[in-house]
């Protein structure tokens, strides 16, 4: 089942997609962010919230980071994994 969503999110059409999601919605939390801080100070953003929740909930950020770390960390090609597969075969 996994594979099937992995496979799905991976896939070139699926890409373009989350990014024409993921792009307006990180310009919108920045610009609220921006807006509250301007406004209302630096207690009011985002930033402090998580700030705050991470000191009552550590998990708080470790997940964000968990996240952030396996959606945009580095993946090597699929050429290269296949030929480690080959590799581990052969030995």
């Amino acid at each position: 089942m996994f594979k099937i969503i992995i496979d799905g999110i991976l896939h070139k059409r699926r890409v373009g997609q989350l990014s024409s999601f993921f792009t307006p919605t990180c310009i919108i939390i920045g610009l609220y962010d921006l807006w509250m801080a301007s406004y209302y100070g630096v207690d009011h953003t985002i930033s402090r919230y998580l700030q705050v929740a991470s000191f009552d909930t550590p998990t708080v950020p470790f997940t964000i980071g968990y996240i952030c770390g396996h959606i945009f960390g580095y993946m090597k090609p699929k050429k290269e994994i296949e030929s480690l597969k080959e590799h581990v075969k052969q030995d």
